[in-house]
């Protein structure tokens, strides 16, 4: 009888070791976004993200943005152009104001680089004919003497 005791409270704790602790931690520990990441994934899940939840597209991008510990102009305007491509009504002076952890001389760097950027017109152009080669029509040969 002591045995099956010893088995059950066994197999409960086997079943509370996959469980994770859950730590409150300072604000990088707790990102989305793990560190260490190249740019090219950071801005692949800012993408994913912004596009599944365009709503909370400003959370995302600041806790992208807090996932590392430097960054660099060209670095820095990948992962906004990643964001403006997945919400794209998302307005310019509002991914500015996200630049808070960045240093102050990359952040307006890319602030002028995006106030630059001219946009789209609301109306696209009329879609032009595909172009349809035309081939010359040849007549068929007449029928040779002789020759079937």
């Amino acid at each position: 009888m002591k045995l099956l005791r010893i088995i059950a409270v066994a197999l409960c704790l086997g079943a509370l070791l996959p469980v994770e602790s859950v730590y409150a931690g300072d604000a990088k520990t707790g990102s989305v976004f793990p560190r260490n990441l190249s740019v090219e994934e950071l801005s692949r899940m800012v993408y994913e993200a912004a596009k599944n939840d365009p709503a909370n597209a400003a959370i995302i991008f600041m806790d992208a943005v807090s996932s590392r510990d430097s960054w660099t102009s060209s670095e820095l305007r990948m992962v906004i152009d990643a964001l403006m491509i997945a919400v794209p009504e998302m307005p310019v002076a509002e991914i500015s104001s996200l630049l808070t952890d960045v240093p102050e001389s990359v952040a307006q760097q890319v602030t002028e680089g995006i106030n630059n950027v001219t946009s789209l017109p609301d109306v696209p152009s009329a879609a032009l004919p595909v172009e349809t080669p035309v081939y010359p029509v040849i007549p068929t040969p007449e029928e040779a003497s002789g020759v079937r």
